[in-house]
C-alpha cells in the first residue's frame, strides 16, 4: 500500500509540500505491516529512519527491569514515529509495538540525505517540521518539570503509585517520611 498525495497531506509533517514534493517523498517510502504485539523497534536500536503511521495504534515503551515495560504513549494514525533517533542518528530511546494491526510507512535518513542534497524543499520542510515537533515537546517536558519542582509532595505522591503498579513487593513509603520532605 504505496501512500498517495492525498493520504500523505494528513500528516502534518507534509501540510506545507506541494503536490511535487509529496511525490518525491512518496516514492521514497517503504511500507512496513505491523501484527497486534509486532515490535517496530527496540529500545537503543539504531535511529537511521522514521515511520508514518498511517493505519492503526502504536505503543511507546521504555524499559523498567528486564523484560518489563512501561507505557509512554498510545499512538494512532496519522502520526511520525522515531524522529528523535532519526534527527541525530542515533540509538532509538524507547521501543514501538503495535497495538492493533498497523500500516507504516518507513523513510531511511539517507533518502532524507539525498533530497537534501538534490536542492528539494520537501527535505527542509520535514526537518523544519520534526524540528518543530521535538521544540514543542522539550516545552512541555520543561513545563512538566516546573510542576514536578513546585509541587515535590504531590510529585512524589504521584511517582509512588506508578512504583506500586510497576514494581512487585513494592514497600510503602510512609506518610511520615514523605511529609518530612514538604
Amino acid at each position: 500500500m504505496q501512500p498517495d498525495r492525498v493520504t500523505l497531506r494528513r500528516f502534518p509533517i507534509f501540510a506545507d509540500l506541494t503536490p511535487e514534493e509529496l511525490d518525491q517523498i512518496a516514492e521514497r517510502l517503504e511500507t512496513i505491516e505491523l501484527a497486534p504485539g509486532e515490535e517496530l523497534f527496540a529500545e537503543g536500536d539504531p535511529g537511521q529512519s522514521c515511520y508514518f503511521l498511517h493505519l492503526g495504534r502504536i505503543s511507546v515503551e521504555r524499559a523498567t527491569t528486564p523484560g518489563q515495560y512501561e507505557m509512554l504513549a498510545k499512538l494512532d494514525a496519522p502520526t511520525v514515529i522515531g524522529e528523535m533517533a532519526f534527527l541525530r542518528n542515533a540509538p532509538r530511546s524507547a521501543r514501538v509495538v503495535a497495538i492493533f494491526p498497523s500500516v507504516l510507512w518507513e523513510m531511511q535518513g539517507s533518502d532524507l540525505d539525498a533530497l537534501a542534497s538534490s536542492g528539494s524543499a520537501a527535505a527542509y520542510k520535514v526537518m523544519r517540521w520534526i524540528a518543530g515537533s521535538l521544540s514543542d515537546r522539550l516545552a512541555d517536558t520543561n513545563n512538566r518539570l516546573i510542576e514536578i519542582y513546585a509541587q515535590p509532595y504531590k510529585s512524589i505522591m504521584e511517582l509512588k503509585e506508578r512504583l506500586r503498579h510497576l514494581t512487585p513487593g513494592f514497600v510503602s513509603v510512609g506518610m511520615d517520611e514523605v511529609d518530612d520532605l514538604e
